[in-house]
């Protein structure tokens, strides 16, 4: 698993693009339009947006936002995108992922990459669809 934050402070128009790996992402703060060919969702902070891995998609954001994004092995997750509202516990296992993966001056070894990888994939199946997140 990857584990990669991003900030932007202004506008951002992302160009259209595709993973290799599935992508779990989460905004700490700001709003963003997801785009792809099975829809496109209003993505507040507080809510994760799933994007397996091959399905070609962009984001547009119109003010500063930030937030971390978990690039992992699929298995096991939903092969379509999705923007979700996550229980709590979710969130707050995903915030002390980034941070052991952010913390120390040494990246996590394999096992504890894989139990990191683990955990996202459990956060991401643990994830409820979010009422509003229908496609546009």
């Amino acid at each position: 698993m990857e584990i990669r934050r991003f900030r932007h402070d202004g506008r951002f128009d992302g160009p259209i693009h595709a993973h290799d790996r599935g992508q779990l992402f989460a905004l700490d703060h700001g709003l963003a339009l997801i785009r792809s060919g099975a829809g496109d969702w209003i993505m507040p902070s507080g809510r994760l947006c799933w994007m397996p891995a091959g399905v070609p998609h962009g984001v547009l954001t119109l003010g500063p936002v930030a937030g971390t994004s978990f690039y992992l092995d699929a298995l096991g997750l939903p092969s379509w995108p999705a923007v979700l509202r996550p229980p709590p516990l979710a969130l707050a296992l995903l915030g002390r992922i980034t941070e052991i993966g952010a913390g120390g001056s040494r990246p996590p070894g394999p096992a504890a990459g894989g139990a990191a990888g683990r955990a996202a994939r459990r956060a991401g199946r643990a994830a409820a669809p979010a009422d509003a997140a229908r496609p546009a």
